[in-house]
């Protein structure tokens, strides 16, 4: 079985500049299109129609064209990163939740990373109200401060990292 007996699609190429090339035969696989030959005219940001059985056309658009140079007996092909235009699936990227359990507990944002930031300002609470001398607690808070400062952990907490450092830096 040759590689062009597995594409069993067709589509076109649709350019930015108006123009449009194909039909060329391919498999399509979810968000990846697959055309096994080279001489294609596709870059990123082009769209890629195909015609369904039922005469409707998809549209893709193109995230990345990524050129593959053959190998032995497997020819040189395009292999299209898409994404399908009018997809209701989300495109990625955080969501924002926002939960309302009364008038006095009103969340917005990652819930996850609420509670820890929730749970590291009862620490310093704890730290504040405990029977340590005043250097102790400096020191630990201190030590917080500077966990709270590393890149890594600033990232995942946000908005939020910088509140408790202000509140461990009494600033």
């Amino acid at each position: 079985m040759s590689f062009s007996q597995l594409c069993n699609d067709s589509v076109m190429i649709c350019k930015k500049d108006g123009s449009s090339n194909g039909p060329h035969k391919c498999s399509v696989q979810g968000t990846d299109i697959y055309i096994m030959h080279a001489d294609v005219d596709v870059d990123d940001g082009d769209a890629v129609e195909r015609e369904l059985p039922n005469s409707k056309v998809e549209t893709y658009l193109v995230l990345e064209a990524e050129f593959v140079k053959g190998l032995h007996s497997i020819p040189d092909s395009w292999h299209l990163h898409v994404r399908k235009e009018g997809s209701l699936r989300s495109k990625g990227g955080r969501t924002t939740n926002i939960n309302i359990g009364s008038a006095h507990a009103i969340q917005i944002g990652d819930h996850n990373v609420q509670h820890l930031a929730s749970a590291l300002q009862s620490l310093v609470s704890a730290v504040e109200e405990s029977d340590f001398e005043p250097a102790e607690k400096k020191e630990a808070k201190s030590r917080l401060s500077a966990f709270l400062k590393h890149p890594a952990v600033t990232a995942a907490l946000g908005a939020g990292a910088g509140a408790l450092i202000k509140s461990l830096t009494g600033q």
